[in-house]
């Protein structure tokens, strides 16, 4: 089964829709069924998609819709599915545009593929086997000229546990786990909060 993963703070919930309403995969806070999720989303995709028809002004990017308590953010995964984050209020929508085009492309090609896939919040479902770092955790600095040992650029990887993302200071725009005393997140150049 191919894992996805959507690494931001801010996203509570995620599902996976067909545009006829059907539930394909997700990671939802025990509040909100499943079912009507997914009925949801291809509604309002349905009607939004249809409004820009009428209008004339292009094809769809996102669906917005803002909530008191948090906003719910529509993507179209594939011709034949949807992605729908359920996001605080506090988020960077900028950052959760990135990770839900990236996920989506990730769920494109699992459906192409005809692999099952599940889709994995950080902060929520990780196990400590499922995922490399996406950047190494160990690095070997440069070797001075001449030196015919391990290149600059060697890195290894190990497994990401629950426990380093608790100890571990991350970006709050992003997620990403950054060093101590960094100033700038390297994914995201930001400051970090």
């Amino acid at each position: 089964m191919k894992k996805i993963l959507i690494v931001n703070p801010n996203i509570k919930g995620v599902i996976v829709a067909s545009k006829d309403g059907n539930p394909i995969t997700s990671t939802l806070p025990s509040e909100i069924e499943e079912g009507l999720a997914a009925s949801a989303t291809a509604k309002s995709y349905l009607s939004a998609e249809e409004s820009l028809l009428v209008a004339k002004i292009g094809e769809m990017k996102r669906i917005i819709l803002e909530g008191a308590e948090g906003n719910i953010i529509t993507i179209e995964a594939s011709p034949d599915a949807l992605l729908t984050a359920y996001v605080t209020r506090e988020v960077s929508l900028g950052m959760v545009f990135l990770n839900l085009q990236s996920a989506g492309k990730k769920i494109n090609k699992a459906i192409l593929n005809k692999e099952p896939f599940k889709i994995l919040l950080l902060d929520k479902d990780i196990e400590d086997t499922d995922y490399e770092l996406p950047y190494p955790s160990l690095f070997k600095p440069p070797s001075p000229p001449g030196d015919l040992g391990i290149s600059g650029q060697a890195q290894l990887k190990r497994h990401i546990t629950k426990e380093d993302l608790r100890e571990k200071p991350y970006c709050k725009n992003c997620g990403s786990i950054v060093s101590e005393g960094q100033s700038l997140c390297h994914v995201c150049k930001k400051k970090i909060i």
